[in-house]
Parts: structure tokens; sequence; C-alpha cells
């Protein structure tokens, strides 16, 4: 169940000072929470025009692409639309969504089925831009046994002479009888015939075969999918579904995201402010809409980020305070697909923080946008800003990490340097309460990554050496070095026991690395048994996760409470684990399913 964007929006508000003016959401429609132009539009390159005449007598209906091979396309459609040209021997010109008003083609194969009304043609090296396998969404196919009663869906056809017409409003699903989809309409009409019953994701459910109002009826594509099968005809279409092996994974708030080997990007879990980045609100595996190629990811606690391959910054989601960049002058819910972050700026890097990104550029040059009432865009106010600002002081960065109500970096020297809050001596000992520029931190160690703590509690870093270092709040034993419940203000101080990392990865009260060898160590806060070192002792020094596993990265959850933590990685072979807890179940269990404590990693399909 989808709890809804209320449940994100009251955990939101948990986490801001009473002093803070919050601009809360406004009430959203049904479209608005369900719909977006461009699920539509995925949609609708799956549906073609079909025009067949005999004589003087014309039938003109619609048909969907259901595979690919050898250069051809595969189309099913209603029988009663083309049987016309099968019994004349007719071919049928056919209309792609890419080329409209071009005319190709289509051979009707022998196979059709008049009791269900179904009928297969083939369109033969349709050469044309856009008809590439790679390039049609045949990850759009959804599940009919889904739909129950009063579940909206809608209707992509030729209604009434309106090619790729689609309805504006929602029709309502009836039931289900045997190989049939039942739906009210009042949008249907001749023509129709053939099309393509979409559920509110916009993912095929059915192929209409009654275009009478005010009911429709489709045919369910369970059983299309089965008889193209017995038929021994190529089907590509398919439910999304996350890779079973990923090259990257970030875990935000209450949701995670990977990269395949190609680059694309897939997000799972909740979705109450779109940061799945699918085109809806709903809380399913899908792959990131957009047809971009993305190099990095990176999740905040409701919004998500990713730089594509030519250096270009995208970030969907929740757009609190401007957290998106994209100079939307609305906080509203944020958008649900993925929207490009104004400005020219090429990015060598992005990071997400709670409610504000930062990003280095290719000449090394630091942008933030988003929540900024403490300083922590650096840019020497404390005013929100919906596209990027420069951070002042004309420093040259290496990596930014930005948190919850301050940020840290490091420059191509290697010095660290905060800004925002120093509220847990983020500052590595300077006791200035905030700054709105950067405040270099105290001690001479010089790093080569850094990362900060999602609740602004402490920060990391590695040197060349692989030697890490922490500074902040140490309530839990989070900065490792053998001490717990010591607060005092010092420098960044080296993690006990020697270990060397490749990376780090800091939680709300723990810390994980990967050492060079690709073991996992954690340290800090084990309530939840993120540290997944087999018990749920928190631990002030790094102890081994279970199960000797060789990693590649760890990420540790932006957590939305402090009830709830999370640990995941991948291992050299691409698999992926987590470990500690996601919450109760039937809230963000569709996420992460580990709702007790897992104190050793599990494995994970999402």
């Amino acid at each position: 169940m989808n709890p809804g964007p209320n449940r994100f929006l009251n955990v939101m508000l948990r986490h801001v000072p009473a002093c803070a003016v919050v601009a809360l959401a406004p009430i959203l429609t049904a479209a608005q929470l369900q719909t977006s132009p461009e699920a539509e539009t995925e949609a609708k390159k799956l549906v073609v025009m079909l025009f067949c005449r005999l004589g003087s007598d014309s039938s003109q209906g619609a048909g969907i692409i259901v595979g690919a091979e050898a250069k051809q396309l595969y189309i099913v459609t209603a029988d009663h639309v083309v049987r016309p040209c099968r019994q004349s021997g007719a071919e049928v010109p056919v209309a792609l969504r890419w080329q409209p008003q071009q005319r190709i083609i289509a051979r009707l194969l022998p196979q059709a089925d008049t009791l269900i009304d179904l009928a297969v043609l083939v369109v033969d090296d349709p050469h044309a831009p856009g008809a590439g396998e790679s390039l049609i969404p045949f990850d759009r196919l959804g599940l009919p046994d889904s739909l129950v009663r009063a579940h909206r869906v809608f209707s992509v056809g030729y209604s009434r002479g309106r090619t790729w017409a689609v309805n504006t409003s929602f029709d309502v699903f009836a039931e289900a009888q045997g190989n049939s989809l039942f739906y009210e309409s009042n949008f249907i009409g001749p023509g129709m015939s053939g099309g393509g019953l979409f559920d509110e994701e916009f993912l095929v459910v059915g192929m209409i075969r009654s275009d009478q109002p005010p009911t429709g009826e489709a045919v369910s594509f369970t059983t299309i999918l089965r008889l193209l099968r017995q038929w021994r005809y190529p089907v590509s279409l398919r439910t999304q579904s996350v890779p079973s092996q990923l090259a990257a994974v970030v875990v935000g708030g209450d949701h995670m995201c990977g990269l395949d080997a190609a680059g694309s990007a897939y997000c799972w879990g909740a979705n109450d402010v779109g940061m799945l980045g699918t085109g809806t609100r709903g809380a399913h595996s899908r792959r990131v809409l957009g047809n971009l190629t993305f190099r990095s990811l990176t999740a905040g606690r409701g919004h998500t980020c990713g730089l594509t391959t030519d250096q270009t910054a995208y970030c969907w989601g929740w757009n609190f305070n401007g957290s998106l960049g994209t100079g939307a002058t609305e906080d509203g819910i944020g958008s649900t697909v993925a929207q490009r972050v104004a400005g020219s700026m090429r990015f060598a890097s992005i990071t997400a923080g709670d409610f504000h990104s930062c990003g280095v550029s290719v000449e090394h040059s630091a942008y933030c946008w988003g929540g900024n009432r403490s300083g922590q865009l650096g840019d020497g106010s404390t005013s929100d800003s919906r596209v990027p600002v420069p951070v002042s002081g004309n420093l040259s960065f290496a990596e930014l990490s930005p948190a919850s109500d301050f940020t840290c970096a490091i420059t191509m020297a290697g010095a660290a340097y905060c800004w925002g809050l120093n509220l847990n001596n983020q500052f590595g000992g300077d006791t200035v309460r905030e700054s709105p520029t950067p405040i270099a931190v105290r001690g001479s160690v010089r790093l080569v990554s850094i990362r900060s703590s999602g609740s602004s509690h402490h920060t990391c870093g590695l040197t060349s050496e692989g030697a890490a270092f922490c500074w902040g709040w140490n309530h839990r034993g989070q900065l490792g070095n053998g001490a717990m419940y010591d607060d005092s203000l010092q420098a960044p101080t080296p993690v006990a026991g020697g270990l060397r990392f490749r990376s780090l990865s800091v939680g709300v009260e723990h810390t994980c690395g990967v050492t060079l060898d690709g073991r996992a160590y954690c340290w800090g806060r084990n309530k939840e048994g993120q540290l997944g070192s087999g018990d749920l002792s928190d631990a002030s020094v790094p102890v081994p996760v279970a199960g000797d596993l060789r990693w590649s990265s760890l990420s540790a959850r932006v957590s939305l409470t402090f009830e709830h933590s999370l640990t995941c990685g991948l291992t050299v072979a691409r698999a992926l684990y987590c470990w500690g807890t996601s919450g109760a179940p039937g809230d963000v269990d569709h996420a992460f399913p580990l709702s007790r404590p897992v104190t050793r990693p599990r494995e994970v399909h999402p």
C-alpha cells in the first residue's frame, strides 16, 4: 500500500525547526498524483494506426507493437478491423507514432483467433528513426490481474478519427471475466478497436476489441502473449524490473536507485513525491523515464539526482525549497520524471543532501541549490535558491558532500572546508555556530574523498593512502576512534584499527567503509543491525560485516527517522545485499524488505 504524500510531508515536518517557515504542498488531484505527460508519451509509442480498405469500404483502427526481430515489428490488433483485408489479400497500411504522416505496409500473418478477436501483422524493415528495438518502450507491460474494481484506466487509439487519442479524464475498470477486461468509458468510439488499454501508470494491460460506449471491452494481454508464444511469434513486451546485476546503488530516505552496466537508471521503494522518476507516484520498481544514460546517481531524503554521460545534471522528486535545481517556482510535489538542472554547467560530480544538492563543475567550481536556512549553499546568504549558485571563496574543489543543514568539501589540494550549521562540530573544532561561506576544517590532514552524515551529525574522509578520518558528533561511536559519548571539539581524528579504505559511506549515526581488499567494516550505532556485524551492539571501532563477502561499494541510508537505519552494498559479483531495518511492513517494506533488525547481509531482489 502506498501511504501517499502526506506520510512523507508529516515525517519531513518533524525534522524542521519550529521557527522555520514551511511551504506546504497543495492538495493534489487524482490526475496529478498518478499521471505524467512523459509516461503517456512513452505509452503512445507502442500504439500504431491501421487502415484497411476493400473497394469503397474502409475500416480504421489501432494496433499494439508487441515484438521486434530481424528488423521487423510485430503488431497485434482486433481481427475484425483487418478481416476485410485478410479476405481480399490486401495489404494493410500502418502509421507509426514517430512518423505519423507516412504509411508503411504491414503483412497479415496467417494465425488469428476470431474467438478473442486477435490478428497479428508484421512490418518489414520500417526504415524509421525510433523503430529500433532499444527505442521502443517494450518494458511498459502491465499486469491485468492487478486491476481491481474502480481502478483508473486509459484508452489509446483512433477514437472517432483522432489518431493516438487518449482520454483526459479517467475511465474506470469494472471487472474481469475470463479473457475480457470491462471498463466504463464515455471516451471510446469507432476506431478504438485494436488500441491499447493502459492502467493508471500507462502500462499496457489489454487490447481494445469493443468501441461502443459507455462500456469498453479489452482482451487481457496475458491471454494475447500466451497465444503469441504458442504461435512462435517474437514477444518483446515485458514488465519493468530492476536488473539482477547492477553496477552502482544509492540509498535515499525511503527509496533506492541503481545503474545497470549500460547506464540506465532504475529506482524502487517509496514514491510519495516522485523520487523514483518513473512518471507516476506508484511504488513499483521501474526504469527512470527519459532514455537518459547516467554515469552516476545520488539520492536524498525525497529527491534523486543523476549525472549523465555528457556531464549534465538531472533531478526528480520532491522540490522542497528548490532542491531539484530546475528553476521551478513552486515547491508542490516536484517532478515524477527527470528534469535538467538549470544552467549550462557541466558537472564532474553531483551529490544530494536532505533538501539541497551540490555539484562540482568540470572546471572545479562548486555550485549548490535548494534549502539554505543555515547557509548550507555556501553562497554567502541564507536564502533558498531554485537554481545552482556558486559557492563563495573562489576555491577549486574536488568533491562536495551536502548533508542536512551543512555541506563539507575538499579542495583540489586536499583541504577540507565546511559551511552551514555547525551544531555538532562539523567544522572540526571551530566554535562558530554557522557560516554561509566555507570555513577551513582544523587540522593538517589532506583528503581525497569526503562524506557527510544525512542528519548533520558527522563527516568522514579518506587520504590518498586510504586512511580514514572522522569528525563531528560521536554519541554512538560513529567517528570510529575508540571513544563513545565523546562530543569534545576536535579536528579530524583517525579511525582506529589502521585499516586502509577505498570508499566510505556515512549514515545518520553509523559509518561504513570498503577496504582496499574489498572487505566491509562498519562502526557506530547498531540498534537496528545496521553495522551488519551479526549482533546489535554499538561499536566505537570498525567491526567486520559478517559473511566474508567481497564488496565493490556500500551505501548507508539517509534515514527519515532515527528508529530505522539501513546499509546496503554491491558485491564484486554485482549482487545487492542489505542489513539493518527499513521500518514497519506496509510502510517502506517494499523498498527494503527488512521489517525487523537484520544483523547480517541479506540478498535483496527489488
